[in-house]
């Protein structure tokens, strides 16, 4: 999961004028780096989940964020048996990133993503459609095509050590009921807030 965007404004370094950076960055540090810049107060709402990343945006310093969490996401329907005991449910959907390896768990969910011909793994179907777990290098394959879960069992056990620590501070998931006035057809086909 890769996103663009970019800073422009006056108390940017002239030095950084089209310069990309490739380091991690989540919209939760959005908020500590705004706050930062204007000098303004958290008034007590630490510990916040993002970092301030102005020393990283405007000095190309490396970012301060090691790890980041996509998602964990219990409610959504597990797959397979969980892969190693003590660490966390592998058949629960989840993903993770820690420096260039990105770990994903349970049903990955139906992307257009297919293992290629060429891959480093080679399964029948039937292990196939119950394979739980993938590790990536994103640095070396952003695409995500080579599986390396087989060869790296340390960084997958230590990927999952570190989803089990962030899901015991995790807010417990609650999806509400559907609401059939939020139907786009009742507000010019648009989706947006509604009564």
């Amino acid at each position: 999961m890769r996103g663009i965007g970019f800073v422009a404004g006056g108390a940017l370094n002239p030095d950084r004028a089209g310069k990309v950076s490739k380091e991690l960055i989540h919209v939760s540090d959005w908020y500590p780096t705004l706050v930062g810049l204007a000098q303004g107060s958290f008034n007590g709402c630490l510990p916040l989940d993002g970092v301030d990343q102005w020393d990283t945006i405007n000095s190309g310093k490396p970012s301060e964020r090691l790890i980041l969490l996509h998602n964990i996401d219990p409610l959504y329907p597990k797959l397979g048996k969980s892969l190693y005991p003590n660490t966390w449910d592998t058949s629960v959907r989840a993903a993770i990133r820690s420096g260039s390896y990105k770990l994903i768990t349970g049903d990955p969910g139906p992307g257009k993503w297919t293992l290629p011909p060429n891959s480093t793994v080679e399964q029948s179907q039937e292990t196939a459609d119950l394979k739980n777990v993938w590790l990536f290098n994103i640095t070396a394959d952003p695409t995500e095509h080579f599986d390396l879960s087989g060869g790296r069992p340390e960084v997958v056990k230590a990927m999952l050590t570190l989803l089990s620590k962030i899901n015991e501070t995790a807010v417990p998931v609650r999806y509400p009921p559907f609401d059939p006035k939020s139907n786009p057809a009742f507000h010019g086909d648009v989706w947006g807030p509604w009564k």
